[in-house]
């Protein structure tokens, strides 16, 4: 599941940027966390293939699904 995407553009280049969180159901002891990162360079319009910058143990909140 993909959340809290952030974009940024490179203001000398013009590259588009986003990173976001990438967390994996169920949520709970053992699981995982991604942060991840895209980049689309500036006259394209494809971004790279999401790259993990840091993995990490989720520690919020658990969700109540309805």
């Amino acid at each position: 599941m993909n959340q809290g995407a952030v974009i940024a553009v490179n203001p000398v280049s013009g590259d588009i940027y986003i990173v976001w969180r990438r967390f994996y159901l169920p949520l709970g002891p053992g699981a995982k966390a991604e942060i991840v990162f895209s980049r689309a360079p500036f006259g394209t319009v494809n971004f790279s293939a999401p790259k993990v910058i840091r993995q990490f143990t989720p520690f919020d909140q658990g969700a109540s699904y309805i």
